[in-house]
């Protein structure tokens, strides 16, 4: 060789070991977008400590609390006086899943299990009520009710609510009793309010 002569070194090896970054060398800058998926993340990785407080935001926890839906009377609904009648709420202020019965069986089907609060209110009119009930049906069956005693009223209020579990089929309806010597009527408003209605939104599982 002369001094003009390009001489190179080539080094042929391999690895024998991989070596772990140490702790907090690998930094959220370093990791590509989809690196890291929902499946490489252990159960147990994410506890509540490690949520920031504005991390969840209402968007992404909205869908917890569905299917809801609230409906009313689009007219004061005549009854039979001394029977328990089912209420025709037949006019939906929203219904997020379709899954309230406005025109048919005026019923609510959740369709995705859970727990559900329900509630429901029936604004009575007659002449001299002396009895009202409010029920809340589960599958055809009385679930939970409320019951008021009165004398000599031509108005009355009457609501229950409660939670419930439910499971994909089940489904639930308002029903009522009142005793008067008059046209026993449930109120669909009152001095142009709404007095009447029927809701229900899903709490979790």
């Amino acid at each position: 060789t002369n001094g003009t002569d390009t001489m190179y070194c080539l080094f042929i090896g391999k690895a024998i070991q991989t070596i772990n970054p140490p702790e907090s060398s690998v930094d959220t800058a370093q990791l590509a977008d989809s690196a890291v998926e929902t499946a490489k993340i252990n159960d147990s990785a994410i506890t509540t400590v490690k949520i920031a407080d504005d991390a969840i935001t209402k968007a992404k926890t909205s869908s917890l609390m569905y299917p809801a839906f609230q409906a009313k009377l689009s007219a004061d609904q005549t009854l039979t006086n001394q029977a328990t009648t089912k209420v025709q709420f037949n006019t939906e202020v929203f219904d997020t899943d379709s899954t309230y019965d406005n025109s048919t069986n005026y019923r609510f089907t959740p369709a995705v299990a859970g727990k559900y609060y329900i509630s429901a209110q029936a604004d009575f009119e007659g002449s001299n009520i002396t009895a009202n009930w409010i029920y809340i049906y589960k599958n055809g069956a009385k679930l939970w009710g409320s019951h008021h005693d009165s004398s000599n009223h031509t108005y009355t209020t009457q609501c229950v609510s409660t939670i419930v579990e439910s499971n994909t089929t089940d489904y639930f309806e308002i029903f009522v009793y009142l005793d008067t010597t008059g046209t026993p009527k449930i109120k669909s408003d009152f001095g142009g309010v709404d007095v009447s209605f029927f809701c229900a939104y899903r709490i979790g599982d």
